[in-house]
């Protein structure tokens, strides 16, 4: 049986960078001086720069190595690192590192590229979504995320999947990992984390979709996203009246008396579920970031129920 394809990053994945740094200089991470993100990254190039030996010797994640030996028994395992450009040694200190941990098992098994979507494979174990993992056309196992905190969940995850199958992975049924989508008709990513204080909405990298013929035109044309952040009121129809926006009651017993003509998010929400019964996908993850009390509880609640079901 022919063994899928699994490509696994190094710098934070499977090399311990950070507790590397902090070998050449302890206290990056309490000194107020690094506090200055300019001046801390202007640090960790330097070390890298000056070290020659830096990449030879990174230290190795807990549990990393022995779990990655494991993993050769199952897939097509290969390495998929970005080098630093400006540091030419740690194109060599990289072969060297995967030589030294892995032997004869990673011979000719690295591949060093800054556009990680270009590989073909059915896996990638990668901590960021830059360098084309989010437009990685297989699975992007997000390394160190709440679904993969560490290598004992991302190794139990792959070991499940190894086998050829006609379906999708288990846990991450027609994911398309690394997606983000937002649904608002008005507001963009950065105008939600004004009042929701919620980070993923600066850090992650959203495709914006306005209301519900886009939504659906936009999973079924591309699959399932990793994660929908919901809003509510679609169009000015949908906004409640000013004198029950105190009331949750009366609000409530308003919006459900309405018959738009337009649909809200919550039309979204139920179509959603559908399409994932209707082929047997689990409920991506999901957050609304409506400021529709009322609207945005009848959404959580539908698809907490329905993740519940699943």
């Amino acid at each position: 049986m022919k063994k899928k394809i699994l490509y696994i990053d190094m710098d934070g994945v499977i090399a311990d960078f950070d507790e590397s740094i902090l070998l050449y200089c302890k206290d990056l991470n309490t000194s107020e001086e690094y506090q200055d993100v300019k001046k801390r990254d202007a640090k960790i190039d330097y070390i890298c720069e000056t070290i020659p030996d830096f990449f030879h010797n990174l230290l190795p994640y807990n549990g990393a190595i022995e779990d990655v030996h494991k993993l050769f028994e199952l897939y097509e395992v290969y390495f998929l690192s970005t080098p630093m450009w400006d540091v030419p040694h740690s194109f060599t200190g990289k072969r060297i590192w995967i030589e030294k941990h892995f032997g004869k098992l990673g011979k000719k098994k690295l591949i060093l590229t800054h556009r990680k979507d270009l590989n073909i494979g059915d896996y990638l174990v990668y901590d960021r979504i830059r360098n084309g993992a989010g437009e990685f056309k297989g699975v992007h196992i997000h390394f160190g995320t709440d679904e993969f905190p560490n290598w004992e969940v991302t190794l139990k995850y792959l070991q499940n999947n190894a086998e050829d199958s006609n379906q999708a992975p288990q846990y991450c049924k027609n994911i398309v990992s690394g997606r983000f989508l937002f649904l608002d008709d008005i507001r963009h990513p950065n105008d939600a984390y004004e009042y929701t204080q919620q980070i993923m909405f600066l850090q992650k990298k959203w495709e914006i979709v306005k209301n519900y013929n886009e939504f659906v035109e936009w999973i079924t044309t591309n699959g399932l996203p990793a994660f929908i952040s919901f809003d509510h009121d679609l169009a000015d129809i949908h906004y409640t009246s000013s004198h029950l926006s105190t009331d949750d009651e009366k609000s409530k017993e308003w919006q459900d008396a309405q018959m738009y003509t337009e649909k809200t998010g919550y039309e979204c929400a139920k179509w959603l579920v559908d399409y994932c019964l209707d082929n047997n996908f689990d409920c991506p993850k999901f957050y609304c970031h409506s400021m529709n009390p009322v609207g945005k509880d009848k959404i959580n609640s539908l698809l907490d129920q329905f993740s519940t079901f699943r």
